[in-house]
């Protein structure tokens, strides 16, 4: 099957779906967005020809695009291809990965702090690379990015830097509209550098069913119902027979999108087995649970069906006999379906479908797919005629009908399928408090100020802070506090109570605000048997106890460590641009 779709992807991009195309500079151009997602804004601090490091070879058509020092913001592909990762050390354009087109040409993208995929995987444009940084020759946080030819497979530093590249987007410094824009005239410069806006679409909503996790945690969700229901720790996903190679990243914005739902904790049990007269029952969740079930394994199709499960069997005698005593603990429930989030592909079919609550919901096409990061995901093949007796109702893409395509998956809105049940064994009043292994901080040296101009918004805007839980299970109570001053006016006076959730990961709060307004913040969380708070003195630098995030309209801005003026303790403090 992939045999197929890895050809229908190459020919998609051959046929102009992939990268603009024309003539200029000697060589055709290639025009993508910024690897960033959208409205991400970045100054470009140096430009081709730069007298700092692009007066080489290997560098002289290329841009260095700054990104903050205090946040690690993912990096994303802006184009189709297949992505090799090269790590040079210390030197050249440390941890980095080529982007190879096809055309004995390639698009660099370097001094990364973590990449994500792997090498060898095939990307598409808005597909998760990794977390900018200052790996290699760099003094600060910022993505190094060109065209270049030679051997993608082999270091950058091997190849030529060449002309040909554009890039879609916005000049925010001189209030132009969005536009394609050759790489040679970017204005680039620490001082006087423009600030460019993106237009790069990524994912922020996956279908009901996906196993997702954040950027800087270990923690696993599942999305039901349009929320995200975290497992509590490694042996509530197991036992639910759940495999790590499915979990996909999901961005800090794509969290955002979702409602947060009951975690899922304890250990519950998926298996399956045949009774004294041959019949085969898959068996859901542990005797004591209240939604405990055996659904009927159908004669044809009972194979792909379990393998969903994450249960293997080639014939009836690879499974147990099942005690009558045993199955009379579970009640029936009618035959066995798949798993919700299961992705199955009929044999000798390039289509690919996500099994929903009610529906399977084809993917439209290899490059949506991809867009996902559904790549590495396993995908259960059937023949075409076990599909047809097993199969929910099918979705149509040419009709338009439950079809997972970019519209849907990159926006952050939708209504959510109503949830399946097959999550077992949820007991809330007994939380098993996880650990999760701690968020290391960053520590990078200062590069030069960041988001020095902003487009034309609004005078009223609207912004959105989140604070996240950084280690173990959420905390029995977070209570976020804090000061609004005005722009021009005086402290409005200490609020000891923004918003309060409880045995949550996350507070989130929003409020109308204007260009410099500011906000001083605290957050205070008590895990039963500490309370402790989101920043921790001696200030500077003030070491934080979770993970801030703040946009405004939809634009992230910093939130940084800020000296308590009342006390020697230090909070939070963002400044509206």
């Amino acid at each position: 099957m992939f045999r197929y779709l890895l050809t229908f992807f190459w020919l998609l991009v051959g046929c102009g779906l992939g990268p603009a195309a024309g003539s200029g500079g000697g060589q055709d151009s290639l025009t993508v967005d910024l690897p960033f997602a959208a409205p991400y804004h970045t100054q470009c601090v140096q430009g081709a020809g730069g007298s700092y490091s692009h007066s080489y070879g290997s560098t002289r058509y290329d841009l260095d695009l700054d990104t903050p020092n205090d946040r690690d913001d993912p990096v994303f592909s802006p184009v189709a291809g297949t992505a090799y990762v090269h790590d040079d050390g210390a030197t050249g354009f440390g941890r980095h990965v080529n982007v190879d087109l096809g055309d004995g040409t390639f698009l660099l993208l370097g001094h990364m702090k973590t990449v994500f995929v792997k090498n060898g995987s095939l990307v598409t444009a808005g597909s998760l690379l990794g977390l900018e940084g200052m790996t290699g020759n760099a003094t600060g946080d910022h993505v190094h990015i060109g065209r270049h030819r030679g051997d993608a497979k082999l270091s950058a530093l091997s190849s030529t830097s060449i002309e040909g590249l554009a890039l879609s987007v916005r000049d925010v410094t001189a209030g132009t509209p969005a536009a394609s824009l050759a790489a040679t005239a970017f204005t680039c410069s620490l001082g006087g550098g423009h600030v460019y806006e993106s237009a790069l679409a990524v994912p922020h909503r996956h279908p009901e069913g996906t196993l997702l996790k954040g950027l800087a945690s270990s923690t696993i969700y599942r999305v039901e119902g349009g929320a995200l229901r975290m497992f509590m720790n490694e042996s509530a996903f197991l036992s639910r027979k759940f495999s790590f190679n499915d979990v996909v990243f999901m961005t800090n914005e794509e969290q955002d999108c979702y409602e947060i739902g009951a975690p899922i904790a304890g250990d519950s049990d998926v298996r399956a087995g045949k009774d004294s007269a041959g019949q085969a029952w898959l068996v859901l969740g542990r005797p004591t649970d209240g939604d405990r079930s055996r659904t009927r394994l159908p004669n044809a199709g009972w194979q792909s069906l379990l393998k969903s499960w994450g249960i293997t069997a080639a014939t009836y005698d690879d499974l147990p006999i099942l005690a009558a005593n045993d199955l009379g603990a579970y009640p029936s429930r009618g035959t066995t379906t798949y798993r919700t989030g299961s992705l199955v592909s009929p044999l000798a079919s390039s289509d690919v479908y996500v099994i929903g609550p009610s529906v399977a919901a084809p993917i439209v096409n290899w490059d949506e797919l991809l867009f996902l990061g559904f790549a590495g995901r396993t995908v259960i093949e059937v023949n075409a005629d076990e599909w047809a007796a097993v199969a929910p109702p099918l979705g149509n893409c040419v009709l338009g009908l439950n079809c997972l395509a970019r519209a849907e998956t990159a926006a952050c809105t939708g209504a959510p399928e109503i949830t399946d049940t097959d999550i077992l064994g949820i007991d809330t009043s007994e939380l098993d408090l996880g650990g999760t292994p701690p968020v290391s901080a960053d520590t990078d040296v200062p590069y030069q100020p960041h988001d020095t101009a902003r487009p034309p918004q609004p005078s009223v805007k609207t912004l959105s802070f989140t604070w996240r839980q950084a280690t173990g299970g959420p905390p029995r109570r977070i209570t976020l506090s804090g000061e609004f001053t005005p722009l021009g006016g005086a402290p409005q006076g200490w609020n000891s109570q923004l918003a309060e959730v409880h045995n949550l990961p996350s507070v989130i709060y929003h409020q109308t605000v204007q260009s410099g307004d500011r906000l001083r913040l605290s957050v205070e969380f008590d895990t039963g048997s500490t309370v402790s708070w989101s920043c921790l003195s001696p200030f500077p630098p003030g070491r934080l106890q979770g993970i801030p995030s703040a946009t405004v309209n939809g634009a992230m801005v910093p939130v940084l460590a800020a000296a308590d003026p009342t006390s020697a303790g230090c909070g939070l403090s963002i400044v509206i641009p």
